[in-house]
């Protein structure tokens, strides 16, 4: 019996809660990119132009939050993960990026300043980690584009912690720092909930027997 894959549009038909999300997701996203470029993100971190903007570093803190976490909850629902340890987890991963935004300083302060880096740290490598979770539930059950999107990715966030290591080994933790090896992570993240949540091409294409599809 002859098949076809059936072809479907690159964007999914959403509905109002997913149009919200997409919303919440593009929003944060175009947040971000305003406010990295205030300063030469190459010279300066996130939390840096946070001391010279700290309102504008709350808001896009908390909109980069709100829509990693409504995106998330999106996505696990999607793929039928339902666990209150892995919504504590959404939740305490994503607000730690709006503690950062409370705890940065312009220049070392003991205790406070090890905080501020340990809530941004929670946040740029928690929500891949999380990531990984439905991703790898989907491999699991035979999703091949799941599998080289992670062969892909992986190596980008891999990479870009091997920069944060080697700069903090040569330069120290105060001056081996930059926008780029943070930004990097945040948007592949955002990329990743874009694909998975708002597109079809993650997905494995259904495949009808082609006396089914000459019916319709």
């Amino acid at each position: 019996m002859k098949q076809e894959k059936n072809r479907r549009g690159i964007l999914k038909k959403s509905l109002t809660g997913d149009r919200l999300s997409l919303a919440f997701l593009m929003t944060a996203c175009g947040m971000l990119f305003v406010y990295a470029f205030i300063q030469n993100p190459a010279e300066y971190t996130i939390s840096r132009i946070g001391t010279q903007y700290p309102g504008l570093f709350f808001l896009t803190s908390f909109a980069m939050s709100f829509a990693t976490a409504c995106n998330l909850f999106r996505l696990f629902e999607s793929v039928g993960l339902h666990s209150r340890t892995l919504t504590a987890l959404t939740v305490t991963v994503n607000l730690a990026m709006i503690g950062a935004s409370f705890t940065m300083a312009e220049e070392y302060i003991p205790g406070l300043t090890e905080l501020h880096w340990i809530f941004a740290l929670l946040f740029i490598v928690g929500n891949p980690l999380l990531l990984l979770i439905p991703l790898f539930k989907m491999i699991r059950n035979g999703n091949r584009r799941c599998l080289a999107a992670v062969l892909i990715f992986l190596p980008v966030y891999l990479l870009d912690a091997l920069y944060v290591v080697r700069s903090f080994v040569l330069y120290g933790m105060m001056d081996g720092k930059n926008g780029v090896m943070e930004l990097i992570p945040i948007f592949s993240t955002f990329l990743l909930l874009f694909l998975l949540n708002h597109t079809t091409l993650l997905e494995e294409p259904q495949i009808i027997p082609q006396k089914e599809r000459a019916g319709r």
